[in-house]
């Protein structure tokens, strides 16, 4: 349609406050590679993960009105 794809997911939040850094730590060894450090820094803040339930996906793209 010639529009910038976007997604609008609903669905149901859950917010953990901590562990932050592992969590990124461990996605960074898939995603940036083996032996990699990150977050770069010493002590960095434990953060907060937030998992969605993922109900529906709306907006602009090939996921538009479906329902998970």
């Amino acid at each position: 349609m010639g529009l910038t794809e976007y997604a609008v997911l609903y669905g149901e939040a859950q917010i953990e406050e901590g562990g932050a850094p592992e969590l990124l730590q461990k996605l960074a060894e898939v995603y940036i590679g083996p032996g990699v450090k990150f977050p770069p820094m010493d002590n960095p803040p434990r953060g907060f993960i937030t998992r969605v339930k993922v109900k529906r996906i709306e907006g602009v793209g090939p996921w538009t009105g479906r329902t998970v």
